[in-house]
């Protein structure tokens, strides 16, 4: 599948400037956002989610898409140069890393 099918398929939602979460109906492909300063995030990793769907479906797990700026998307990967503590994610964006990235140990469910 391609991210267009993704993009169709699943929920997307970017975080509020005063933090939380707000769906993003503007974005119908992957031609709505500018791919220099945000990228499109899955929830659960694709190949993960697509491998183990039945886990997913048994634990009412849904996949969803997140577009972030390409900085957040680091962050929540843990990947930035200098990354934040999980409090500091949130205390930042007003929502939890692990609402943006599944993780069994984490994420409610």
């Amino acid at each position: 599948m391609s991210m267009n099918d993704d993009i169709k398929e699943y929920p997307i939602y970017t975080i509020r400037p005063d933090g939380g979460l707000m769906t993003a109906p503007w974005v119908t492909s992957v031609d709505d956002y500018n791919h220099s300063t945000h990228q499109i995030h899955h929830y659960i990793l694709k190949g993960l989610y697509d491998r183990n769907r039945e886990w997913y479906d048994e634990h009412n797990v849904k996949q969803k898409l997140f577009l972030l700026p390409i900085w957040v998307h680091e962050q929540v990967h843990l990947t930035a140069v200098k990354n934040m503590t999980d409090e500091e994610f949130k205390d930042r964006f007003g929502v939890s890393r692990w609402e943006l990235l599944f993780n069994r140990n984490y994420s409610e469910y």
